[in-house]
């Protein structure tokens, strides 16, 4: 039984393990797709415009008199959109990622800026990713927000099968499985 047992973990840990990589590659197929488009169309280092983001700005400057009240997390992004000199597709993308980031670290409790609520990174990110998505179709056409979607849908999977796979066989993914699933279902059967 210990045999069955550990090539059960093994195929386990190979399938998800196979899982993660497909998810990823799909994802990279489309981003990488997308970047081509963009550079057909002028290119990532053309200056957007970034209505929504100026919209946001204006909304803050009147929720926070002088960017020293302002949180910093907002603050360093603000800066870099508010730059009189625009802002490039490039950067918006590389801005977005970063705050993405930040936001998830927040998430996990170890927010970068500690002055800056778990709330208004996710708002700030929702503000850059919507301005990137009409960037993005702005430049290249109607369908390129559905690609980007189903790309980002495409890492979101990725990322909960890494965290279901991390709770379920550890973070090296070495952990056996079998003894848990025996434990869950003799639970299961005694009620």
């Amino acid at each position: 039984a210990a045999a069955s047992r550990g090539g059960f973990d093994d195929r386990i840990r190979t399938s998800i393990q196979a899982d993660i990589a497909d998810l990823s590659e799909q994802s990279n197929y489309l981003y990488k797709a997308l970047d081509k488009a963009v550079d057909r169309f002028g290119g990532k280092y053309q200056v957007i415009d970034t209505p929504i983001l100026q919209s946001y700005t204006e909304q803050l400057a009147k929720a926070y008199p002088g960017s020293q009240a302002m949180p910093t997390g907002i603050r360093n992004v603000l800066n870099q959109v508010t730059d009189p000199n625009g802002i490039t597709y490039e950067a918006l993308d590389r801005l977005r990622r970063t705050t993405g980031e930040q936001y998830a670290a927040a998430l996990r409790g170890s927010n970068p800026y500690p002055d800056t609520d778990v709330r208004s990174l996710g708002q700030l990110y929702d503000v850059i990713t919507r301005q990137q998505n009409q960037a993005l179709e702005g430049i290249v056409g109607d369908r390129a927000p559905e690609i980007w979607g189903a790309a980002k849908g495409l890492v979101q999977q990725r990322k909960q099968l890494e965290e279901i796979s991390i709770r379920a066989l550890g973070k090296d993914l070495s952990n056996d499985i079998m003894p848990k699933l025996e434990q869950s279902l003799a639970n299961v059967a005694r009620g």
